[in-house]
């Protein structure tokens, strides 16, 4: 797909949870996961669940968790169901963390 060279320079030598937890970054992420094909995003996710805790902090990470929440399909479903599940303690007590604990429970 024409996409797929965004994908390319996004995990090419930055650190993704960076992209994702920027103003502008966050909003370039959340598009594609919500409009490639899973196949497609597949890496891209399975990178952004390894920075899970990173994300969920307080900057714009928490938009990128709750598109994950509403887009990602089958194993990396069950992964981001146990990774909110592992912190739930620490999601609770601050904002961002409570807006994806929203989430995950809809």
């Amino acid at each position: 797909s024409s996409l797929q060279f965004i994908i390319a320079e996004i995990m090419d030598g930055v650190k993704l949870s960076s992209v994702a937890r920027h103003k502008y970054g966050c909003r370039i992420v959340q598009s594609l996961v919500e409009h490639c094909l899973p196949e497609q995003v597949h890496d891209l996710v399975s990178h952004l669940l390894d920075e899970f805790s990173e994300l969920t902090k307080p900057g714009f990470g928490r938009f990128v968790v709750e598109k994950l929440l509403r887009h990602v399909v089958g194993k990396q479903r069950i992964r981001l169901n146990e990774l909110v599940e592992q912190h739930v303690s620490e999601l609770a007590f601050h904002q961002n963390g409570c807006t994806v604990l929203s989430a995950a429970l809809e």
